[in-house]
């Protein structure tokens, strides 16, 4: 999933308080809920990157890459080898499993 990243769609997610961790936790919900609901299904994790606004608030052009990576790692320990995540750093697996895109 990417966001909108115009600097106009910026102004509007800093005016509803996007954060990087809410961002973070919203994912790690989902990917909580799937492996309970779905024990054995390999899914393809698709990552764009959040937003370059860090927690407090400010533009920074270093959190895009940060909010990446602590979405991806989790979901690794969390769905270990059923994950198939492409990202644009692009983790590639080759699985012969039928796989769910989140």
């Amino acid at each position: 999933m990417t966001l909108p990243d115009t600097p106009e769609d910026v102004e509007t997610w800093l005016k509803v308080s996007y954060t990087p961790r809410k961002y973070i936790e919203a994912w790690q919900k989902v990917l909580q809920v799937f492996r309970a609901d779905f024990p054995n299904q390999y899914i393809s994790l698709i990552v764009g990157s959040g937003l370059n606004i860090n927690d407090q608030g400010k533009v920074d052009p270093r959190e895009r890459a940060r909010t990446r990576k602590e979405v991806i790692d989790p979901a690794i320990g969390l769905l270990g080898r059923r994950l198939y995540s492409r990202t644009a750093i692009s983790m590639q697996a080759r699985i012969s499993t039928p796989s769910l895109i989140l």
